[in-house]
């Protein structure tokens, strides 16, 4: 399963009803949270917010990610759930190095 199938997983399936009473739309607090999902931190996902327009507060989008958070019974796994790693050799486009 690849990173976007476990974010969209995490975010449309009967996360829904986790986002009553919210003053911002749906679409930008599941954006905010996949930018944080994906390594940005909480801070870096508000200035990014902020280049598109949407003020919003630190605090607020760390409300989003840890509200939706406690609404997962687990969170999805990607399988396999272990990865081996060749730290002498990696191969990029074809490339050994």
């Amino acid at each position: 399963m690849e990173l976007a199938d476990l974010l969209r997983e995490t975010l449309y399936e009967e996360s829904q009803d986790v986002w009553e009473n919210e003053w911002t739309p749906t679409s930008v607090r599941q954006f905010g949270v996949r930018l944080h999902t994906a390594g940005l931190s909480i801070r870096e996902t508000v200035a990014i917010l902020e280049l598109l327009g949407v003020d919003r507060s630190h605090g607020a989008v760390w409300n989003w990610v840890h509200t939706l958070s406690e609404a997962q019974s687990e969170p999805p796994t990607a399988a396999p759930s272990r990865v081996a790693v060749d730290e002498k050799q990696i191969e990029v486009d074809g490339e050994k190095q």
